[in-house]
């Protein structure tokens, strides 16, 4: 589990209160960027947040970094979350 146990709460929290209020609304997790973190310390951290929970996750909130860099993390991190069949 990663260092910060209270937003990891939070986010199942704000998810389920969602799904209830909304059930039709899509959820997105914030995955970093391509150069933070490592993508299988984000594959955990998003596991960890309730990925399974969610519609995806999102890369790019707020930096800057080619899209070529955020196809390769995403994947990366993709390759390195449990298959939802496995979940």
């Amino acid at each position: 589990m990663w260092h910060v146990d209270v937003p990891v709460a939070v986010c199942h929290r704000t998810e389920d209160d969602i799904h209830e209020q909304a059930p039709n609304t899509w959820t997105y997790l914030d995955a970093g960027h391509a150069r933070w973190p490592p993508a299988p310390e984000m594959a955990d951290r998003l596991e960890d947040a309730g990925i399974a929970d969610a519609r995806g996750f999102a890369l790019n909130v707020s930096n800057y970094v080619t899209t070529a860099d955020y196809d390769a993390c995403g994947a990366e991190v993709v390759a390195h979350l449990p298959s939802p069949s496995r979940s």
